[in-house]
């Protein structure tokens, strides 16, 4: 699926178990939802460039993980 939309030089695949994703916001659906959609996107956590268990952290941690993640391999976002 995700090469159907582009073709990124780098893929960062961010992960959510259903209790924190629960914890973050009020969502009102079941954890095979959420099942669901591991399953549709497992080529695209197979090939992620990263891929970043989330549930522990903050968002703060989240994003300068993934930026120096980007800053080791030479990107330097925008």
């Amino acid at each position: 699926m995700w090469r159907s939309f582009t073709n990124p030089h780098v893929l960062v695949y961010l992960d959510v178990g259903y209790e924190a994703a629960r914890q973050r916001r009020s969502i009102h659906w079941g954890p095979q939802r959420l099942e669901t959609q591991a399953a549709a996107l497992a080529h695209a956590r197979a090939h992620a460039d990263l891929y970043l268990e989330t549930d522990g952290l903050g968002v703060d941690e989240v994003v300068e993980t993934v930026l120096e993640f980007l800053r080791k391999r030479g990107i330097t976002p925008e």
